[in-house]
């Protein structure tokens, strides 16, 4: 009965910190204007994008899981368009569906100055 004192804590404990966010990469997107920076969430393989210039303006995309889904990144102008896809059938990715787009004016983004 005491050892389920000790052992519950500990647990909830482990999982806390192994669901801290820990950096993964950097990926350059638009012609290396902007940049993909890529978060691990949590052991299960989940993962965090966020898109940034590195000087007026960091956002946060969305969590995705590489086995299922990722983010396309298309720019134009002064716009940029992300899209997040599922991966499809393993054997033929270009099966993919669309499950969100969002456009974002740069301009707009700058002019913000967000760096959260």
């Amino acid at each position: 009965m005491k050892i389920s004192y000790v052992i519950g804590p500990l647990l909830l404990v482990f999982g806390l910190v192994s669901c801290e966010k820990k950096y993964y990469s950097t990926a350059k997107v638009c012609n290396g204007s902007l940049y993909v920076e890529v978060f691990r969430i949590n052991p299960a393989g989940e993962y965090a994008d966020y898109l940034t210039d590195s000087t007026n303006f960091r956002i946060y995309i969305g969590i995705f899981d590489p086995e299922e889904d990722l983010y396309s990144y298309t720019c134009k102008g002064d716009s940029i368009l992300v899209e997040k896809f599922n991966r499809g059938r393993e054997s033929d990715y270009r099966t993919h569906e669309t499950l969100s787009r969002k456009v974002y004016s740069l301009r707009e983004l700058r002019k913000k100055h967000d760096l959260n």
